[in-house]
């Protein structure tokens, strides 16, 4: 299905929270997103320097992007 595009997409958890960020940042048309927590014990927090390593622009890994207090 060559040129298909969702129209929603549901990140659920830590697991894919960055796939919102991810659609953002690839500048193209983009689905809008849905992000459901169900277990809020269970953030997925890593090292801040990760954001580097997957690529994502130094402007997000900051407190008013995905930076958590230093983490």
């Amino acid at each position: 299905m060559a040129g298909w595009l969702a129209d929603t997409v549901h990140a659920h958890d830590w697991h894919a929270g960055l796939v919102p960020l991810l659609l953002r940042l690839g500048g193209q048309r983009r689905p809008r997103t849905i992000f459901t927590v169900h277990n809020a014990a269970f953030q997925g927090n890593f090292p801040l320097d990760w954001a580097a390593k997957l690529g994502l622009p130094h402007a997000v890994a900051t407190a008013d992007g995905v930076e958590f207090y230093g983490v």
